[in-house]
């Protein structure tokens, strides 16, 4: 049985307080990450915002550190420590929502790590765990109008758009629509079949 905590480059690790302190704190430091992630005014974040962050993240259904699996590393127990480049979520809100089968992925990778196909990997495995772990029914993702990859990025995964809340956002001094897209567990299937 393959081991559920990797990917073909990637691990995924728990998010531990204080461990993760210091690498969440570079991580929302970094401003075109951080604006693309939060609708939050980019403020320079420091040692509190990142440990409340962690311990906000540690409710949700599933926050993994992601990480470069190290070489020749069979599994995540490794010995050896992996390399620490992104934070994934899958937010499924209150308990008293949760019977719905829904969750929202989360993805935030640094900069030097983006563009190398980690946020894709990680996203197609956060699908894979919530759909054939979690018992999730549907999986919504959604991209701010100013971050055009990321629109492409989850369409060509196989998301369905499905709102646009137009002027949503104001970010450089003008107002952005935020795009929402959604998968359902037979589509995810459909593209993927049941055990990938």
């Amino acid at each position: 049985m393959a081991d559920v905590w990797r990917s073909d480059r990637l691990v995924y690790r728990a998010l531990d307080s204080p461990n993760d302190e210091k690498f969440v704190k570079v991580l929302q430091s970094d401003s075109e990450g951080f604006t693309n992630a939060t609708a939050q005014l980019p403020v320079p974040q420091g040692n509190a915002h990142a440990k409340a962050l962690i311990e906000l993240l540690q409710q949700e259904l599933l926050a993994v550190v992601i990480c470069l699996a190290p070489l020749g590393a069979a599994t995540v127990s490794s010995t050896q420590s992996p390399t620490s480049i992104g934070i994934l979520t899958l937010r499924n809100g209150s308990p008293k929502l949760q019977h719905h089968g829904c969750a929202h992925i989360t993805v935030d990778i640094m900069a030097p790590y983006r563009g190398q196909g980690h946020g894709t990997e990680s996203i197609k495995w956060a699908l894979q765990w919530g759909f054939n772990r979690a018992n999730l029914h549907r999986i919504e993702i959604g991209a701010y109008e100013w971050n055009p990859g990321a629109l492409k990025l989850y369409e060509r995964l196989g998301f369905t758009p499905e709102a646009r809340r137009r002027e949503r956002f104001f970010y450089n001094g003008k107002y952005y629509d935020l795009v929402e897209f959604g998968m359902l567990v037979h589509e995810w299937r459909a593209l993927h079949g049941s055990d990938k």
